[in-house]
């Protein structure tokens, strides 16, 4: 998703949103290369359009150590084409 630099600290507004039309089935993870689930553990995305508010008590209190990558892993199923992911990632550096 989005390379943060070290000291960052990642904000309770951010979310992910998916645009209607995925694959029922899609489950996603967000996290980083220290922690695949960090931000979100398996989230059921479904068809209908979602917004995912990641996990609160993990955000604004973990740092960064170096800089690192946010990123989101999918299971279940493929992410379907054409459809729109966007995120919201606010952060701060210390």
């Amino acid at each position: 998703l989005a390379v943060l630099p070290k000291g960052a600290r990642l904000l309770p507004e951010s979310k992910i949103h998916f645009a209607a039309g995925q694959n029922g089935s899609l489950t996603v993870t967000v996290g980083d290369s220290a922690d695949s689930d960090r931000y979100a553990t398996t989230v059921t995305v479904g068809s209908a359009a979602k917004t995912i508010t990641l996990e609160a008590n993990k955000l604004g209190s973990y740092v960064f150590p170096e800089e690192d990558v946010v990123k989101i892993t999918t299971a279940g199923a493929a992410l379907a084409v054409g459809k729109v992911i966007a995120f919201d990632l606010y952060y701060v550096t210390d």
